[in-house]
């Protein structure tokens, strides 16, 4: 048995510096536009139906990630024989494609159907580096350009069929890549932030608030045995939290002040005679309160069953509880983590899945009235 382990360890040791190796020797890479990094999982399914079992799927997961960070070595792009050209998403299709047509590249489209505007370019796949505004295409390698395609038509938005996307206990290193996809579809969503990440990372707070989504408060420190000790402890942690936003920009006299308990507006913590405190103090300062009532389980992967990808069960979770609510009355709010990697990964399948089933977006800030799970219909 010892002896299988140290072969295995060699192994993997082996294929990563020969991986290594050829991504410093061979290649320079970049990914679409805004990145969406995949984390390294391996799929038991997968690894079975490989010839050459996991071995050979982590290869091939290691090589990918190799591969997607390259290290610049002091060459300029141009003297490797790239090809220099301008920033192209953001252009038409049209534009991209004769700015490649003049320098002599070709390339493949692909088109997504979603609500950005159709037929412009939101990502671009080649071999090269992005620097300082600019592309540096190897052009031995295909580039593939990410179009919009033509906008769906979208029912009229009613209460059934509006989904709000809420992402809680950010900003994290992942936010401004959840705003990339977002703004991809022309979705707005609501952020409920803690003021302790957001001194932390206070450019993607910015960003949030920047970029038209809901910067919403969901304490500062997020400890559930300070912050319900008592209403004045919750208190003095939101006023502290609408002073921080405030010294970043946010004017609370033209957006409005939306909150989410820590843990939702039930649970141990509280009584529902402190609870009711809590809410009218919060009301006093002019704060609405909203909980969820649909989940993807994203914070709670320890729950993932084995043989299942993380992927797999916050999909699999989403589309169940979903599923569970198509037909109430209530408003549809959606709770995931900005905290998870694995929700930036599979966010685009949630939007796409709600796209086709004929829901339409908003932020929680369109909700005149907050709502919590003592509302559920």
């Amino acid at each position: 048995m010892k002896t299988k382990i140290y072969i295995a360890i060699c192994t993997i040791f082996a294929m990563l510096v020969l991986t290594s190796c050829e991504a410093a020797e061979l290649w320079d890479f970049i990914l679409p536009l805004p990145p969406v990094e995949m984390p390294l999982h391996i799929d038991p399914a997968e690894a079975a139906a490989d010839d050459e079992g996991i071995y050979g799927v982590l290869a091939q997961h290691l090589h990918r990630e190799t591969l997607r960070d390259p290290k610049p070595d002091g060459v300029p792009p141009t003297a490797k024989g790239y090809v220099e050209l301008p920033f192209l998403p953001g252009m038409t299709r049209s534009a991209a494609e004769q700015f490649l047509s003049d320098v002599g590249l070709t390339c493949i489209v692909e088109e997504s159907a979603n609500p950005s505007p159709a037929g412009v370019v939101y990502a671009v796949d080649y071999a090269g580096v992005g620097a300082d505004g600019m592309h540096y295409i190897n052009p031995q390698m295909p580039v593939t350009l990410c179009v919009s395609a033509d906008k769906p038509d979208y029912p009229e938005s009613t209460v059934e069929n509006t989904i709000y996307l809420t992402f809680d206990d950010g900003p994290d290193e992942n936010t401004v890549e959840i705003l990339d996809i977002l703004d991809t579809y022309g979705i707005k969503g609501t952020f409920f932030l803690l003021g302790d990440s957001v001194k932390k990372y206070p450019d993607a707070a910015k960003a949030i608030y920047e970029r038209g989504h809901d910067a919403a408060c969901h304490s500062m420190s997020h400890r559930y045995e300070h912050i319900y000790a008592s209403a004045d402890n919750l208190i003095r942690e939101v006023d502290e939290w609408v002073g921080l936003m405030e010294s970043l920009g946010v004017d609370f006299s033209k957006v409005p002040k939306l909150f989410r308990y820590p843990g939702g507006s039930s649970g141990q913590y509280f009584s529902e005679s402190r609870l009711a405190v809590m809410n009218d103090r919060l009301a006093a300062r002019g704060f609405r309160v909203y909980d969820w009532n649909i989940v993807a389980n994203d914070a709670l992967l320890f729950q993932c069953p084995e043989g299942v990808s993380a992927y797999e069960y916050i999909k699999n979770t989403f589309e169940e509880t979903l599923e569970k609510k198509k037909n109430s009355s209530s408003p549809k709010i959606l709770l995931l983590h900005e905290t998870v990697g694995e929700t930036r990964v599979v966010l685009p399948h949630i939007i796409e899945y709600l796209i086709e089933n004929g829901y339409t977006f908003a932020p929680i800030s369109s909700l005149h009235d907050g709502w919590t799970f003592a509302d559920e219909k």
